[in-house]
């Protein structure tokens, strides 16, 4: 790392120059350091002090008193003791001040998180062999050591204690006192840590001058929030702000007592705001404003400020990002025997983003023992994502999705071309679907797509980190600070639910809740601005996130994702065969595995490769079949009547009423399925009531068809009764369409007030008998249409596209023109006659009125 030797240029053969250990005379200072020996608890501290020494150095040599005399004895930096003059600090050379700071920090070497040290032998003389313990030592030898240490020994006690003393006293200088031979031969090297070199160079290149650094970290009344991008540097820089200010004799031409702490120690611990400015500061940090003392703040970004410090209106000053010509200037202090050029630097490619190079990458890369292999390192490290292999293109998507999704990687390779401002980028996608639908792969499609990086965390991750709140959001701030430094980037929050909702009944979890909640909220909105950083969110569940999590202008697009249907299947099994099979018609092996989730699409492939694993043998499109077969063993024959006519049913009424589409109805291995797309509709009580006939007409055409109704319609919380029954809790509780206009309780949480509500579980079931009865009515006026179609099904096993529209229209529509009556009149009429009084689409609906929306796949028995 950046090194320097005492004796001038550095060593022939060594590609680092180093500071090497070397005797001076005493300075004045140092005599007061005499003083202070007869105080009390001096001798406690010193010793406690040279223990610690002692245990650090022992590993490197066994003569730990050599090693105690030596190792704190003062660095020589070049003119360090001649004040900075006007004329350099106004240079305007951003170098010139780097190297003023690099040799500020040379005058305290050991301080060891600025530098590392090394104790070897110097290259031009041989190091005699040493006494060990293993090795008999005469007995001469040994009387004359015991005498020595019997004369000197109040003087060794004196020099390890002032020697130790000085390693805490900035300037300090070690006794030239006279060492053995041995050690003679040795050297120490204190090397600069790449973290902070990198330090140096940003903050350099920063303000430029010394007279702008000193004007914002020292001027009179200063306030200023110094914004790192890095999580990695926050340290770093307060450190080496700590060294450069409080410890620098002067050298920034001001004397001023400036307040310097890392931005999320001057806020209080709980990191809660009373309301007040001043009440969320600390004691000290709330005195320095007071007092007018300079203020330095030290942070990741702008973003990550506590409300508080926004507050204080201070003067952001966000460290300039690495560059090529910075880069070159850090690997010349880097490799000061090797002469660092253009042609050095043309190893590096020209369309490299530099600013993605972070501590420690630069710590791995600079272990290279020549500038040209460490700048290969660094291209590796820092080199676009790769559009390799299959992409968003080849990701099976619906169209609904897709826009969205597409849309957002347009917008961040024109923002990276320079073509639109950050403000017009799409963001805040919120991606809402069942598990293994591919919320999780859609934030590295897009990354990738779009030469961005990707950084996902999620409350169970950053819980892992710490079960304290505190712990958690200091878990999530650095998430948020990662895609800062990454950015251009992708955050990707996952199970967005997890967070809780802060308006449901209260709990032992409530204020915990808010807590995190409330943190997120303001990492969010921080966030809003900060350019480069895309936030997505995705969710299993919609209604359980709090709703200001959800509004716009923290998640703009909410994008509903769900299973792979007949048209996707094919291309979510090439998507997870990845090149194998190119050619080969996956028509049957889609049919047959249509209702699979994503993840269970890539467990099939995965069983039909073993299958042909264990034959020795190529894949095959049998061997995926197989694996269908053996994940979801088919029904019988005799079965597939009944699901045909469970699942026309569906479709028949659903196109009876105006207020689906269907898109195509199958006979799966497992049962059955009709996929519908909901009309837009404005959400009366009819439209709601034909919404639970829809979900009902399966029953209704078994009971109509076959006698009797089997259990297919219920079951699981997705399927036909168990959406039916929520979708009549919330007419009587949510939207005010029941018995009373009392709202109780959100459509989501409805259903649970049934429980231990009778009244409410009576007028519940009134409306699915009501809806039952009413696709009744429909599926007998269109009975031989139904049967036709089943027929068909049974045959084909599966309905879509033109022969589907061709079949649905011919259905007769059952209009009630007396609604509301007991015996209400049932007029019949064709489709033909009924679309040119279809029933107005008033645009998106305001609410929710079932929990998943766009295709319904409604499963038929099994």
């Amino acid at each position: 790392m950046s090194c320097r030797k005492s004796t001038g240029p550095p060593q022939k053969g060594s590609s680092r120059a180093c500071w090497t250990g070397s005797r001076r005379a005493i300075p004045p200072r140092f005599h007061e350091v005499l003083s202070k020996v007869s105080r009390p608890g001096f001798r406690r501290m010193t010793r406690r002090t040279a223990d610690r020494h002692q245990h650090t150095v022992t590993s490197m040599t066994h003569f730990s008193t050599i090693s105690l005399a030596t190792a704190s004895m003062q660095l020589p930096v070049q003119d360090t003791n001649v004040p900075v003059s006007a004329d350099t600090s106004s240079a305007g050379d951003w170098r010139e001040l780097a190297s003023l700071m690099l040799h500020e920090l040379a005058r305290a070497p050991r301080a060891t998180w600025a530098f590392t040290e090394q104790i070897q032998p110097k290259a031009d003389e041989e190091v005699p062999d040493l006494p060990t313990a293993e090795e008999p030592v005469s007995s001469e030898t040994e009387a004359s050591n015991e005498a020595e240490a019997a004369d000197d020994s109040d003087a060794a006690e004196v020099d390890a204690m002032l020697a130790h003393l000085e390693s805490e006293l900035d300037g300090v200088e070690a006794p030239s006192a006279p060492l053995p031979d041995p050690w003679q031969a040795r050297t120490i090297t204190y090397c600069l840590r790449p973290a902070v070199l990198l330090t140096v160079i940003r903050l350099a290149r920063t303000f430029v001058t010394l007279d702008a650094f000193a004007e914002a970290v020292a001027g009179p009344a200063s306030l200023a929030v110094l914004c790192t991008g890095a999580p990695q540097l926050d340290k770093v820089l307060t450190k080496l702000l700590g060294r450069l200010i409080t410890d620098a004799d002067g050298w920034t031409k001001t004397a001023a007592d400036t307040y310097l702490v890392a931005a999320s120690d001057a806020v209080r611990g709980s990191g809660e705001s009373t309301g007040q400015v001043f009440g969320a500061l600390t004691e000290g940090a709330r005195t320095a404003v007071e007092r007018g003392s300079p203020v330095v703040l030290v942070a990741q970004s702008q973003a990550m400020l506590h409300p508080a410090l926004k507050a204080l209106a201070a003067r952001i000053v966000q460290l300039a990002p690495l560059d090529r010509e910075m880069l070159q200037v850090l690997l010349s202090h880097a490799y000061t025997a090797v002469s660092v050029d253009d042609d050095v630097m043309a190893h590096l490619p020209q369309d490299a983003v530099i600013s993605r190079l972070d501590a420690e990458s630069l710590t791995l890369a600079l272990r290279a023992g020549d500038p040209v292999t460490a700048l290969q390192k660094i291209a590796a490290c820092i080199k676009p994502v790769s559009n390799d292999g299959p992409g968003l293109a080849d990701f099976p998507l619906p169209a609904g999705v897709r826009g969205p999704v597409e849309q957002l990687v347009a917008d961040l390779r024109a923002w990276q071309a320079g073509e639109i401002p950050w403000r017009d980028v799409s963001r805040g996608l919120l991606l809402v679907g069942p598990p293994g639908s591919g919320k999780t792969e859609i934030p590295r499609l897009i990354a990738k797509e779009a030469g961005v990086a990707v950084v996902a965390g999620s409350v169970a991750q950053w819980s892992s980190e710490g079960s304290r709140g505190s712990e958690v959001i200091k878990a999530m701030r650095g998430a948020f600070s990662q895609a800062a430094v990454k950015a251009p980037a992708v955050l990707f929050i996952d199970e967005l639910d997890s967070f809780g909702d802060r308006a449901r009944s209260p709990d032992h979890n409530s204020s915990y809740t808010d807590y995190i909640v409330t943190a997120l909220l303001d990492l969010l909105d921080g966030f809003h601005g900060h350019e480069g950083v895309v936030v997505i969110g995705a969710t299993n569940h919609l209604g359980k996130i709090d709703a200001a999590i959800r509004r716009p202008g923290r998640f703009d697009t909410v994008v509903e994702m769900g299973y792979p249907n007949h048209e996707q299947m094919p291309r979510a099994i090439k998507w997870q065969l990845a090149g194998d099979l190119p050619d080969v018609n996956l028509s049957e092996v889609a049919v047959a595995a249509v209702g699979m989730s994503g993840a269970e699409v890539a467990a099939m492939v995965r069983a039909a490769r073993a299958l042909a694993r264990k034959d020795r043998r190529a894949l095959t499109v049998e061997d995926l079949s197989a694996a269908v077969a053996a994940i979801r063993p088919p029904l019988p024959a005799e079965f597939h009547w009944a699901i045909a006519v469970h699942e026309v049913g569906h479709a028949i009424v659903g196109t009876a009423t105006g207020l689906s589409r269907p898109e195509s109805i199958a006979i799966l291995p497992f049962g059955g399925v009709c996929a519908q797309i909901d009309a837009s509709i404005i959400g009366r009580r009819s439209e709601i009531e034909s919404l639970l006939a829809i979900d009902l007409a399966g029953r209704a055409a078994e009971r109509l068809v076959l006698g009797q109704v089997c259990r297919g319609a219920g079951g699981p919380s997705t399927s036909d009764l168990a959406r039916a029954t929520q979708t009549a809790a919330a007419l009587e509780l949510s939207w005010g369409l029941g018995d009373s206009p009392a709202w109780l309780a959100p459509p989501e949480v409805a259903i649970a007030h049934m429980r231990r509500d009778a009244a409410l579980r009576i007028r519940v079931g009134e409306h699915l008998q009501r809806a039952e009865a009413q696709a009744t009515r429909i599926l007998a006026a269109n009975r031989p249409l139904l049967e036709e179609m089943a027929a068909a099904l049974v045959e084909r096993k599966l309905i879509a596209g033109a022969a589907l529209d061709e079949l649905t229209a011919r259905v007769t529509m059952v209009v009630n023109s007396s609604e509301g009556s007991e015996s209400p009149v049932v007029e019949q009429i064709s489709m033909a006659q009924a679309n040119s009084s279809k029933m107005l689409d008033y645009g998106p609906q305001v609410d929710s009125f079932r929990d998943k929306s766009g295709p319904q796949e409604h499963e038929g028995p099994a």
